[in-house]
């Protein structure tokens, strides 16, 4: 399936192919078909990689 990620500090987010998810036992698998990219996700991209509190 496609996925888009931030991999690269200062760089657009790509859109990469991800293997599909496999439910485990107890789990359903839901189909999304539209997302978003809210205001802190745009923020969070723009900062530099000293400020990431966590690895891409």
């Amino acid at each position: 399936m496609k996925a888009l990620q931030y991999r690269t500090v200062g760089a657009a987010p790509e859109v990469v192919t991800v293997p599909d998810p496999e439910p485990g036992p107890g789990q359903v698998l839901l189909r999304v078909t539209a997302a978003g990219v809210c205001h802190s996700d745009i923020a969070v991209m723009s900062w530099p990689a000293e400020q990431l509190p966590f690895p891409l």
